[in-house]
């Protein structure tokens, strides 16, 4: 693991975002979501400020410029998180034609997609002209009520977008941002995607497809259906507020981010000099068949995935210093995950110490586990554990406690666990090298 390139409220670029962790920076703000000047609401989102992001270009082999994408804004924030991750390590440019690509957002294109349905939508009631792409303007039929004459109207408009929305056009449209010609690979298992990703992204190396293997994930919370599913679902806080394992939890609050990561094979890194982070030594990925909303608590899968990933990794569940639990603030959530870790680590553990990063950054959905990935890595950079933003209080029924302020702490193995919608769960281990980045 040579490169990292987190994109969050806390901070861009590997740097900021760790000093931003330790500080408590990028807590949640009100957003208004307003599509042609109508309002749908207002709900907190730990956001990323246009103006922090870094203007980046890709790769001089590269086919396609930043502004190519930038309509799309989970696509955007990837690239600039993957720029960031290979400028982290350094990756000279000749590496680059044959790396692997993995990629993972849970709805590739749809946010520019319906958002752009509801405005014409409105447009539309109104009785407003509406133009394709190439300046036609459409009004009389359009504004007509018959259906035929409505469906074409938003066809005309939004046809790119909706080719677009498909996941292998971002895997296409990223490869020709950074000229990349190696094996790639769209992800999509929900909160989870990041450590699937990268597991993915470690077996085309072990494969020998490719020498290094680029990750993006990325979350851009920007269509308020999505706040309003999980309001519906009961899961979104009510107080604005993740306070992940806390008494006093009441759900998620949503965030935007991104993060890339660099992976390159033990002979690649050491050929070219390259200083690690970590070495992802194994995971384990378990599915429920359950529920979407609703963790199974009548099965020990939490448990199972936690020790199969030690097992992957060569490794005993005494041997990990710092796990990074999902920590997602919801009440079920947090009482899946405090059974499986109380079911291996006994009651009150104080090994491994645990840290859960949400309440920073937010809930990035599929981007979380990547990008707390990151902050696991920098852990182990930095021999620090970042601190559990928003857990101020204990929950006696979770019978855990987490690490409430920056802890220097000898670290060598981390574990990150990983719980999405519709059962997805992972575990990754990551171990110190002995380089130092």
């Amino acid at each position: 693991m040579s490169g990292l390139g987190p994109v969050a409220a806390a901070g861009i670029g590997a740097e900021a975002f760790w000093q931003g962790l330790l500080a408590g920076r990028g807590q949640a703000a009100p957003r208004r979501f307003e599509t042609a000047g109508v309002a749908w609401g207002e709900f907190p989102v730990h956001a990323v400020d246009d103006g922090d992001l870094p203007e980046i270009e890709p790769v001089p082999a590269g086919s396609l410029k930043l502004a190519d994408v930038a309509a799309d804004r989970e696509l955007r924030l990837s690239v600039i998180a993957l720029a960031l991750a290979i400028a982290d390590a350094r990756l000279p440019p000749g590496c680059l034609p044959r790396a692997g690509l993995v990629l993972t957002y849970e709805a590739p294109g749809i946010d520019r997609l319906l958002t752009g349905i509801f405005a014409d939508f409105l447009k539309l009631r109104r009785g407003e002209a509406l133009a394709d792409r190439s300046g036609d303007e459409r009004a009389p039929e359009a504004a007509r009520p018959e259906e035929a004459a409505f469906f074409e109207a938003i066809y005309l408009r939004h046809r790119q977008a909706v080719y677009e929305s498909q996941s292998f056009m971002h895997l296409h449209l990223a490869a020709r941002l950074f000229g990349l010609h190696g094996p790639a690979l769209f992800v999509n298992n929900a909160c989870a995607s990041g450590l699937y990703a990268l597991e993915a992204a470690a077996a085309m190396i072990r494969s020998g497809s490719c020498d290094t293997a680029l990750v993006a994930a990325a979350e851009a919370a920007l269509l308020p259906t999505k706040h309003r599913w999980f309001q519906e679902a009961q899961v979104l806080s009510a107080k604005g507020s993740l306070r992940p394992f806390d008494r006093d939890r009441d759900g998620l609050v949503l965030g935007e981010g991104a993060c890339g990561l660099v992976l390159e094979s033990e002979q690649a890194a050491r050929a070219r000099g390259a200083s690690p982070y970590a070495r992802y030594l194994g995971g384990s990925f378990v599915q429920e068949a359950w529920k979407v909303a609703v963790p199974n608590l009548t099965q020990p899968w939490y448990e199972e995935t936690l020790r199969r990933a030690c097992a992957a990794a060569r490794v005993e569940p005494e041997d990990i210093d710092l796990l990074n639990p999902h920590g997602a603030g919801t009440a079920l959530g947090d009482l899946q995950e405090a059974r499986g870790l109380t079911a291996v680590y006994g009651e009150w553990p104080e090994r491994p110490r645990i840290t859960a990063l949400k309440g920073a950054v937010g809930h990035t959905l599929g981007a979380s586990a990547a990008l707390e990935t990151a902050a696991s890595l920098l852990a182990l950079k930095h021999q620090t554990i970042p601190p559990s933003i928003g857990f101020q209080s204990p929950d006696p029924k979770l019978k855990i406690k987490l690490v409430e302020r920056p802890q220097p702490t000898p670290l060598r193995a981390v574990l990150k666990m990983a719980c999405g919608f519709a059962g997805f769960l992972g575990g990754a281990v990551f171990q110190k090298t002995g380089d130092s980045h």
